[in-house]
């Protein structure tokens, strides 16, 4: 099954989203991105937003910035799915320098908190259209244990947390 993961020119990153947390690994070069997910804006005009930055650098933003936390939500983990967009392709795009000869980014996307029972499909729906909206060609919703970086690159991942869209 993760033949699909395991491309000879293309990436494939390993998402770990919690409340309070954004973690991606690269799995062909190790490099990761571990940071607080927060996306902040310009506010000196509030009917048009300009991005100010994302990750732990926003921490020491002004109030002159929206800050905002597409993680932050009592009953699911997605408070804002045009937010985490934003900050998914951010924070990709800090791993991996895209240009027009770079191959397909495909994800896993692994929701770390509020996932007791399984996730609804209207969640499943939101974290894979986050996803795409990010610039992913390639989604596959997991959850369960954590992955292992050795096993982005095994052949057999078998599981039933494991769904592609």
């Amino acid at each position: 099954m993760l033949t699909r993961f395991s491309y000879a020119y293309g990436s494939t990153l390993y998402v770990q989203i919690w409340n309070d947390r954004l973690r991606i690994l690269d799995g062909k070069t190790g490099i990761t991105f571990d940071e607080s997910p927060l996306v902040a804006w310009h506010a000196d005009k509030p009917w048009r937003k300009r991005f100010a930055g994302f990750g732990d650098d926003v921490k020491t933003l002004d109030e002159s910035h929206l800050i905002k936390n597409p993680f932050d939500h009592p009953r699911s983990l997605i408070a804002d799915i045009e937010t985490g967009a934003i900050l998914l392709r951010c924070a990709m795009t800090s791993l991996i320098q895209r240009n027009f000869f770079t191959s397909r980014i495909q994800v896993i996307l692994h929701p770390m908190e509020c996932v007791e029972g399984g996730l609804t499909s209207v969640e499943q729906k939101a974290f894979k259209t986050m996803a795409h909206d990010a610039g992913v060609s390639d989604v596959f919703l997991y959850w369960g244990e954590p992955l292992e970086a050795h096993q982005l690159n095994v052949d057999g991942l078998s599981t039933p947390h494991l769904q592609h869209g």
